[in-house]
C-alpha cells in the first residue's frame, strides 16, 4: 500500500470509533504514521481526502473510460462498498 492509500484508509478505520467531523488531520497523519506535512503533500485538506476516499475506495469502478461496458458489475461492487463503508458515507 502506498502512502496516499495508507492515509486514505485511515479515516475508514477511525470512523468506527469517532465521527468523521471529529477526526483531525493530525490524528489521520499520526495513525497513518506520516507527518502532517506528508498529509498536505498528498491532500489540500480533509475535504480533498474525503473525495479521494469516495472515488478510490467506495466507487472505484465508476470510470467513464469503461462505461457502459461493465456497468452492472461496477454498480454491484459500488453498492457493496457503500454498504461496507456506510458509516463513512453518513
Amino acid at each position: 500500500m502506498d502512502t496516499k492509500e495508507k492515509i486514505g484508509y485511515t479515516p475508514l478505520e477511525k470512523i468506527k470509533k469517532k465521527p468523521l467531523s471529529k477526526i483531525t488531520i493530525q490524528e489521520i497523519a499520526k495513525e497513518a504514521q506520516v507527518s502532517k506535512q506528508t498529509f498536505y503533500n498528498y491532500f489540500e485538506d480533509k475535504e480533498a481526502l474525503i473525495q479521494y476516499i469516495y472515488v478510490h475506495f467506495i466507487i472505484p469502478d465508476f470510470d467513464e473510460t469503461v462505461f457502459p461496458v461493465s456497468f452492472f458489475q461496477s454498480y454491484l461492487r459500488s453498492l457493496k462498498q457503500m454498504k461496507k463503508y456506510g458509516s463513512f458515507m453518513k
